[in-house]
């Protein structure tokens, strides 16, 4: 055992001049916004979700058109923590036997602590008239 006030080379943390967090051991956190963006845009952008030619049916996800919250990667002692909660909304465009609709569909709440859980999902309608349909459920009147 080392006396008090002994350097021993073997230490591996130690006080360094150049600040270098020696083997991830310190608390880092680091903001993953951008990247989640980036990578959100990636996924979602283009993905077809309905395209049935016999019904005359079509529905694809036109883009990201906003994200909010925050996105972070924690490291301490050299174990990654990732930690989210998003509030994701997405515009869609589709038809239906030839009728062109567009919308939002918004995800309030997608967090690292309901990872397992169905996403609650809002889906906003525009169809011709520009009326605005609130819910899953709802139809063009």
């Amino acid at each position: 055992m080392a006396k008090l006030d002994e350097k021993d080379p073997r230490w591996i943390v130690e006080e360094r001049k150049d600040g270098t967090n020696v083997g991830g051991w310190h608390w880092v956190e680091k903001d993953m916004m951008p990247w989640s963006r980036e990578r959100l845009q990636q996924l979602f952008s283009g993905m077809q979700l309905i395209n049935d030619p016999a019904k005359s049916q079509t529905l694809t996800i036109t883009g990201l058109e906003d994200l909010k919250g925050e996105a972070l990667v924690n490291n301490r002692k050299n174990k990654i923590i990732p930690s989210y909660e998003l509030e994701i909304r997405l515009s869609w465009a589709g038809s239906v036997e030839g009728e062109e609709a567009k919308g939002k569909v918004v995800l309030p709440y997608v967090s690292d602590e309901n990872s397992d859980e169905e996403p609650e999902a809002n889906i906003l309608w525009y169809g011709t008239d520009a009326q605005q349909c609130d819910s899953v459920m709802c139809r063009k009147q």
